[in-house]
């Protein structure tokens, strides 16, 4: 009769172990690719030269996460890779300046990049800047042709890495000498994660981000 009791105890034992089981599981990969398609589906492809804030790459490594635990290896070190390259990748900052700055407020500028620890900046002048402009459009002059030196301001190009570019920002933009500063660069690694999205959503990408990386990939080639 014991033996039975302690047959029956434990046998109750394993159903409740296998119950708890049940109720404690994740979410299946099904569930798991549905959640990062709704939560953090990819923006549109126009914001590709914004850097992706902090939160942003969160809640992607949060995803990936989610996939790992739900079983959806592949996906999951997919998604895990390409939030990466964009976390490790660098920022560039360009600061415009307001006009004719005097060598004395572009001194400023520089010892503020000096104490962010900026290593990698370049000062643009305005006929580099037309140059430039009129390099990057060589078959439509009528972009340039009726432009005067001055016209596009010369600017300071900062390459800082992703994690405190936010910082060096807005540290330019205090500057009574900078009239406008944008963060670009790392388009490549951030259409990458996005198309690695579309992919893992089972979402056809886009035929402008398609584009972008193949043309990338041919030049590479």
């Amino acid at each position: 009769m014991r033996t039975k009791v302690v047959a029956v105890a434990l046998l109750m034992a394993s159903v409740s172990l296998v119950l708890q089981a049940c109720e404690s599981s994740g979410p299946s990969p099904d569930e798991a690719r549905a959640q990062l398609c709704d939560e953090t589906s990819p923006r549109s492809v126009v914001s590709l030269p914004a850097a992706l804030s902090e939160e942003e790459l969160a809640g992607y490594r949060q995803q990936a996460e989610a996939l790992r635990d739900a079983d959806a290896i592949a996906d999951a070190e997919r998604l895990e890779q390409a939030t990466e390259l964009v976390a490790e990748d660098d920022v560039e900052i360009s600061a415009l300046l307001d006009g004719h700055v005097p060598r004395s407020e572009r001194l400023e500028i520089e010892q503020t990049l000096d104490s962010h620890g900026v290593e990698e900046w370049r000062y643009v002048s305005p006929a580099e800047a037309l140059a430039e402009f009129k390099a990057t459009f060589p078959k439509r002059p009528e972009l340039w042709e009726n432009l005067e030196l001055g016209d596009i301001p010369a600017s300071y190009r900062v390459r800082v890495p992703f994690p405190s570019f936010d910082e060096v920002e807005e540290a330019l933009d205090e500057l009574d000498a900078t009239e406008d500063v944008r963060a670009g660069g790392g388009a490549l690694a951030r259409a990458r994660l996005r198309a690695a999205v579309y992919d893992i959503c089972d979402r056809p990408i886009p035929r402008i981000l398609r584009r972008f990386l193949d043309n990338y990939d041919k030049r590479a080639g």
